[in-house]
């Protein structure tokens, strides 16, 4: 099987994810009949760092800074019994309101929609713990999004924001701390591994997407989809604002801009119909101690309304390009998105 799957070799690696769904008489795909040692070989060229079965076909984001992939995690069958008695350190069969707080992050799970589901809010029981993690994750393998960030920046702004400001996972899509190293992460995306190097070929033009990485649960549509493929009326509308605007505030109770709000970084998940926030890597302290930039980076045709200057004057023109005699040179893909715009009057 190494032998037929090495591109050295047979080559046949690059048609893993058709070779692992080849069914035998009885309907059984390769995975399902292959002993571990067979198994393991054809996971080296199946996952992506040896843990996600990304979905081959167009990428669910792409912009010139990012890239998000569909995926399935499948580093380990998550035994949420075993989860339970890990957190159950008192080995009473219950868990308190501060143990759930105080580990849910880790699997990436809400902790108010966990103590919701029991009936007291303040304790949870096992079975009704592993009834809920199956309800909001299904049977795993569970499905993810992997974030691929070009800048290491931006990426390092994306997660401080997650660690710092002590974000709830009711307004906010909490970051999956178990996931594989910076280095492994990097290596995956050098090799094309796990199908990457056929949906960079076939999607991205052949662009290599960033190695700077984070994993978030993957949520059933954005705002924006919303609005598009279900038209919601008017009362539905006016909940799903309510939902925004408190999300919002929640960041600036906490003195964090969110700095590219927008419909696609707004998403839904199944479970509570809540809409959560996603995407960090805009984010800026309001009034932080520590230097940070409003602006260091945004959509194009969705500017914060604080990072708009019309220029009235000659005056101003001029500042303008005198500001930008050197910049201009050293950062032409900037410029060139922040430039003015010609106005014509009809």
């Amino acid at each position: 099987i190494q032998r037929i799957l090495s591109m050295s070799e047979g080559g046949f690696g690059k048609h893993i994810h058709a070779l692992a769904d080849v069914c035998d008489d009885e309907g059984r795909n390769a995975l399902c009949v292959a002993s571990s040692g067979p198994r393991s070989a054809i996971y080296e060229h199946l996952l992506f760092s040896d843990r996600y079965r990304l979905k081959i076909g167009p990428p669910e984001h792409r912009s010139k800074t990012s890239l998000v992939l569909r995926a399935q995690d499948l580093d380990e069958q998550a035994d949420y019994c075993d989860i339970f008695d890990n957190w159950d350190i008192k080995n009473n069969g219950k868990l308190a309101r501060q143990d759930v707080v105080a580990n849910a992050d880790s699997i990436g799970l809400d902790p108010e929609l966990i103590l919701q589901g029991s009936e007291e809010n303040e304790i949870i029981t096992k079975e009704d713990f592993v009834g809920i993690c199956k309800r909001q994750f299904g049977d795993v393998p569970r499905n993810v999004a992997v974030k691929l960030i070009q800048s290491k920046d931006q990426w390092e702004r994306e997660c401080n924001a997650r660690k710092k400001f002590n974000l709830d996972p009711k307004y906010v899509v909490p970051a999956l701390s178990n996931m594989p190293s910076e280095d492994a992460i990097a290596e995956a995306v050098r090799v094309g591994g796990g199908g990457l190097d056929i949906i960079k070929e076939k999607f991205l033009g052949g662009n290599q997407p960033g190695k700077h990485a984070i994993v978030l649960v993957a949520a059933n549509r954005n705002l924006q989809q919303i609005f598009y493929q279900e038209q919601p009326e008017i009362d539905d509308v006016r909940v799903m604002l309510k939902q925004v605007f408190e999300a919002v505030k929640h960041l600036h109770d906490r003195k964090l801009m969110h700095g590219d709000l927008k419909m696609a970084n707004m998403v839904r998940f199944s479970i509570d119909n809540q809409l959560r926030l996603i995407d960090f890597d805009a984010s800026a302290r309001i009034n932080g101690e520590e230097e940070s930039f409003a602006g260091a980076k945004f959509s194009s045709a969705i500017l914060p309304p604080e990072m708009i200057e019309r220029i009235e004057t000659e005056e101003q023109l001029e500042k303008f390009n005198k500001y930008w005699e050197t910049g201009k040179q050293e950062d032409l893909y900037l410029y060139e998105k922040v430039k003015p715009k010609l106005y014509k009057k009809q």
